[in-house]
């Protein structure tokens, strides 16, 4: 698949699942924002990373996802006409919140 292809169904899949999850999925009042999509190089599967705020509603929230993410692939597939939608899998991205630590860390001293 060419850089712009990819690059491209990187984007919609973006818009998609964050509507999706919007809409559709219990959050528990978190923040829920898609940091990265790594799509696979024959777009067989698609890593999804997410940040979650607060931190101490991580799990449940991840949970939640880990739970509808069959429902949410098959909304993806209604939604993207295209002839193979990858297989989604979330994964959880500590670069905010390590980030958050390491300028914490600094103005303490």
């Amino acid at each position: 698949m060419s850089q712009f292809k990819q690059a491209r169904l990187e984007s919609v899949l973006k818009d998609e699942i964050s509507k999706i999850i919007m809409r559709d999925i219990e959050t528990h009042k978190a923040l829920v924002t898609i940091t990265e999509i790594v799509i696979s190089k024959k777009n067989e599967s698609a890593k999804i990373g997410i940040s979650i705020i607060p931190a101490n509603k991580k799990n449940l929230v991840f949970n939640e996802l880990k739970k509808n993410q069959g429902a949410i692939q098959r909304k993806l597939i209604k939604k993207i006409n295209i002839y193979f939608v990858p297989q989604i899998d979330f994964v959880i991205d500590e670069g905010l919140e390590h980030a958050s630590h390491i300028e914490r860390l600094l103005k303490n001293k």
